[in-house]
């Protein structure tokens, strides 16, 4: 197995990075198309916010929007290189790019194949990876050890992969209902990120439980105390925030729009939310919770990342270090993201569950990242996320 290199992907101001569809051949993919691919991937990061993506490589006119960066690479030295090629693609701030190294290592010298890591200079939520085998070459994001255990073993059709993929598989795979205590309305928390892939795969499990319980469950979404996608999570929390306390009759109906695709302005109009006392409850919450002061002031960030102090106080009873977190009855619970999942959850902490207990939902995982509710996704897993 090759010894494993470090490489940075770089910035770079070049437009219209790609102006032209091509096709590759199988002799072709294996050397500099594997450096192309690279690029593509890290582009594909760059554009879509750092969400998981899952395809087989082509390369046309629609990898670069019009007017938009494109990243460039200090391109490896790959004339030496196996024709089977792992490229492990990492950046600082990724939580799950350290843990899952050793994987890829391991996938690597299961397939007889060389390895690389490969910097990437824009902040990623989840590692991602290039895959030269069988003249194929695919493009994949990472979520979770087992996702990625599992996709090359579907690729490569390797009995030893395979055998890992099947021992990792996760119990979170089965809906859970996790012990929390009872009462007679339930009172459900959810932590999140308004970017994160997995707050973002939460809120589309939860919201059509809390279309199905209405007011026999208390649910709410609430904000884990720091924000890792930028000043524009920061704005979209506050937004949703506000819309939750004081236009709640229209909240499920704008989350529903809004994981779609993150375009609140379409949204708030599409929904019909007044946008004269949206305005006010956000600047009337950046004033009293200092949100802009700490994000102006960077000796108050946790690390790299701003505070988000909405709701420190919960934050900090409940022990929430990452999104998304659930808590039931003031409880920290573990539950597996489709929405029979959370229902059941959900339900369990009844003293006497109502009817609408009884009602069948999606048991399939929702699809990370942005996307339409009911999406299924590689995993309904409860293990990845955002920070920790």
């Amino acid at each position: 197995m090759s010894k494993k290199k470090k490489h940075k992907l770089l910035e770079t101001k070049k437009r219209g990075f790609f102006h032209k569809e091509k096709s590759f051949t199988a002799n072709s993919v294996y050397l500099s198309v594997a450096v192309v691919a690279i690029i593509c991937f890290a582009a594909g990061f760059l554009l879509s916010g750092a969400g998981g993506t899952t395809s087989i490589f082509a390369v046309n006119s629609e990898n670069t929007q019009a007017g938009t960066s494109a990243p460039s690479i200090t391109a490896p030295d790959v004339s030496s290189e196996p024709k089977t090629m792992l490229y492990y693609i990492v950046s600082e701030g990724c939580s799950l790019c350290n843990p899952l190294e050793a994987t890829a290592t391991d996938i690597a010298e299961k397939l007889g194949a060389g390895v690389k890591v490969i910097e990437y200079t824009k902040k990623m939520s989840i590692p991602g990876y290039v895959l030269v085998y069988d003249d194929k070459l695919t493009i994949n994001g990472i979520q979770s050890k087992y996702s990625f255990e599992q996709t090359v073993c579907n690729l490569t059709k390797n009995d030893d992969i395979c055998e890992m993929a099947k021992k990792d598989k996760p119990e979170a795979e089965k809906p859970q209902t996790p012990e929390v205590p009872k009462s007679d309305k339930p009172e459900v928390e959810v932590f999140i990120m308004s970017h994160c892939p997995f707050g973002l795969q939460m809120e589309k499990a939860i919201i059509p439980v809390m279309e199905t319980l209405g007011d026999k469950a208390d649910i709410q979404i609430k904000w884990v105390n720091y924000a890792m996608h930028g000043e524009k999570e920061i704005q979209d929390n506050t937004r949703e925030y506000c819309i939750q306390k004081e236009q709640n009759n229209k909240f499920t109906e704008y989350i529903r729009c809004f994981v779609k695709d993150g375009n609140a302005e379409s949204c708030i109009e599409t929904v019909g939310i007044d946008k004269n006392k949206l305005e006010k409850c956000m600047n009337d919450t950046d004033e009293e919770f200092g949100i802009t002061e700490g994000y102006n002031d960077k000796t108050k960030w946790k690390g790299r990342f701003p505070p988000y102090p909405v709701h420190d106080d919960l934050n900090q009873k409940y022990g929430v270090r990452g999104s998304p977190t659930t808590v039931i009855n003031g409880q920290i619970a573990r539950i597996s993201r489709s929405q029979q999942a959370v229902l059941d959850a959900v339900c369990a902490a009844f003293n006497n569950p109502p009817p609408e207990c009884s009602t069948k939902l999606n048991s399939d995982g929702e699809k990370s990242g942005f996307g339409k509710i009911g999406v299924a996704g590689d995993s309904t897993s409860s293990g990845a996320g955002c920070g920790g």
